[in-house]
């Protein structure tokens, strides 16, 4: 298009999706009459119409909303939503009352990830080094640009999907080849290949400490551990961080979600603080009954905790941790079933705990209090999936 024609007009459509929109300007040459110069291809740009109404299919990068929300699929800088009840859950097999389920629904809100073409999570599959290389670009940067292979890895082939990703990363150190001149872009990432790949992606700093049994200081993943510790990466790994374990979507969406919801405001800043003893009021709750600790902010230093008998319908009465204050003694509350519990109470019909974690004995149910009793309760209320995140298991 002539920069001068003013003649000509580019309709969008008002949909959600962004218009990608690249240019070629041209002006005439004046040594050259009835000539024209034309630039190269601008930069792409994205356009997004400023505000739309909820609709019925989700669209990738935004949640369905009740009400209005804005588009385009949150930046980088922009917090996490730490509360999805004004949401529909984009994913049908996943919770989106719990961790799990967020960090799903943040993640299909920045347009990191989406689903698959039956519209499932599919959480438990591993993840392999070109999904992790786009996962970890478009949380960081957003849209990527086209990058071709030129022959640079033997098997990454040009057209498909993940070229650019690859590319992209390898430019920018945050993974590499093997010598023999492959990507392998089918092979499952790791939790020590993750942290490096998570640490050089956010130029976050290394060697920080930790106090995992399972990590030598001599070992060459160490000095991305801390990682792992200060941000709550993985909330059910405590004492040991399996380096080796293969991850899943799940766990890299969690990953992915707990560093950008606690970037500016890391977790553990060095050593754990000094646990108190179960049941008191602190910043810690450790219960070495159950082997989980739960770490508050610092808005709940005052708490109760109180272990009751909740019945649960034909499986019988469930030991029951209630949290709360004295204005109201059960915002929230940790349930311990046994393995046969847990199983009996997903047959039945009705509302149920949001599944924890689990140990080899017990596994942690999570609910919480449909009412709030005044606007400080609200106010603690509005913490408790913060809270839910810093649930922690104990191993021995």
């Amino acid at each position: 298009m002539d920069i001068n024609d003013t003649n000509k007009k580019v309709i969008l459509p008002t949909n959600a999706s962004p218009i990608q929109v690249a240019i070629k300007l041209r002006q005439p040459d004046s040594k050259n009459p009835g000539q024209y110069i034309v630039s190269d291809w601008s930069n792409i740009s994205n356009y997004y119409p400023p505000t739309i109404k909820a609709v019925p299919i989700p669209v990738p990068g935004i949640p369905v909303p009740i009400k209005s929300t804005p588009v385009p699929p949150a930046g980088f800088e922009e917090p996490v939503i730490t509360s999805y009840t004004p949401y529909k859950n984009p994913f049908p097999d996943t919770n989106i009352s719990d961790l799990s389920g967020m960090a799903a629904a943040e993640l299909y809100r920045r347009a990191v990830l989406g689903g698959y073409p039956d519209g499932q999570f599919k959480g438990y599959r591993n993840v392999n080094r070109a999904e992790l290389a786009k996962f970890l670009l478009l949380a960081r940067y957003g849209l990527i640009s086209d990058y071709k292979n030129n022959n640079r890895f033997a098997d990454v082939l040009e057209g498909q999907w993940y070229v650019k990703y690859v590319v992209r990363a390898a430019n920018l150190g945050i993974i590499a080849g093997y010598p023999d001149g492959l990507f392998r872009p089918d092979k499952t990432v790791n939790t020590a290949e993750f942290l490096k790949m998570i640490t050089l992606t956010f130029g976050l700093p290394e060697n920080l400490a930790y106090s995992y049994k399972d990590v030598p200081s001599g070992d060459w993943y160490a000095r991305y551990a801390g990682v792992a510790f200060r941000y709550n990466l993985f909330p059910n790994r405590t004492n040991y961080l399996k380096p080796a374990s293969e991850l899943t979507r799940t766990e890299v969406a969690i990953a992915i979600y707990q560093y950008l919801k606690y970037r500016n405001e890391p977790v553990f800043m060095a050593k754990q603080p000094v646990k108190m003893i179960e049941g008191t009021e602190g910043p810690i709750y450790v219960s070495n009954k159950y082997k989980f600790e739960i770490l508050f902010p610092q808005s709940w230093d005052g708490y109760l905790a109180t272990e009751k008998k909740a019945p649960y319908g034909e499986i019988g009465d469930v030991r029951t941790i209630f949290f709360g204050f004295s204005a109201q003694d059960d915002l929230f509350a940790i349930s311990i079933f046994t393995k046969a519990q847990w199983q009996a109470i997903n047959k039945e019909e009705g509302p149920k705990p949001a599944y924890l974690a689990e140990n080899d004995l017990y596994v942690f149910g999570f609910s919480q209090a449909q009412y709030t009793a005044n606007d400080e309760m609200a106010a603690r209320y509005a913490e408790i999936p913060n809270i839910q995140g810093m649930f922690r298991l104990i191993e021995d």
